[in-house]
């Protein structure tokens, strides 16, 4: 499974507009991570990038 760094907006979180955040989310492909975010009410996608190997949740990171 790979990790995506997300940003979009958000429009359950101050509706009728949302807002914008920026959010890890696991997926087998860039394709099911955007599903997934259409499931949660994550829209208007700005970035989706695979974060699986810098991702600041890895194991055995320095300065944990």
């Amino acid at each position: 499974m790979k990790l995506f760094k997300i940003t979009g907006r958000h429009t359950q979180v101050k509706t009728p507009d949302g807002v914008v955040l920026t959010c890890w989310l696991g997926a087998k492909t860039k394709e099911d991570a955007l599903t997934l975010c259409a499931e949660k009410g994550i829209i208007d996608i700005e970035c989706i990038i695979d974060d699986t190997n810098t991702n600041p949740f890895l194991e055995g990171k320095k300065g944990r």
